[in-house]
């Protein structure tokens, strides 16, 4: 009877460890489609115009990023077009990042409208400035004006 104590009191530890290691075997197949779902989100479209790529993703993942994103937004009420975070990568390389509400500019968009408007009024200033000088009888542009 010692003998087969013995045996059992060997052989049951390794029989539950193999037993709990086939059932994490069993398992694994499962923990790795998940963690492929969570870690590789789907692409669902892609656009390129004006030195811009869109791409479209989708999955547990970008929506978490995109709820982080939004909280941060939503706790900067101040920044009305963007919010813009600057750090570093795991490697030590630069990294901006800039997120925006769907309805704010980025900051590129902002600076393309302000050069454009800089643009028109200037043109409007050079006329205008024209129009006074080689208009010396007060009239312009059917308004009459008194010197």
């Amino acid at each position: 009877m010692n003998k087969l104590k013995t045996l059992a009191a060997i052989l049951c530890p390794w029989w539950i460890v193999y037993r709990q290691n086939r059932v994490i075997e069993k398992q694994k197949g499962k923990i790795d489609a998940l963690c492929d779902v969570l870690a590789n989100p789907r692409i669902v479209g892609m656009a390129a115009a004006e030195n811009q790529v869109k791409i479209g993703l989708k999955g547990p993942m970008v929506e978490l990023v995109a709820a982080v994103l939004e909280g941060l937004i939503e706790g900067c009420p101040e920044a009305e077009n963007y919010l813009e975070m600057q750090g570093h990568s795991p490697k030590g390389r630069f990294v901006v990042i800039i997120t925006r509400p769907g309805t704010g500019l980025t900051p590129h968009q902002l600076r393309k409208n302000a050069e454009h408007k800089a643009e028109r009024l200037e043109k409007e200033n050079v006329k205008l400035r024209h129009a006074l000088q080689s208009d010396k009888t007060g009239e312009w542009e059917g308004q009459s004006c008194s010197p």
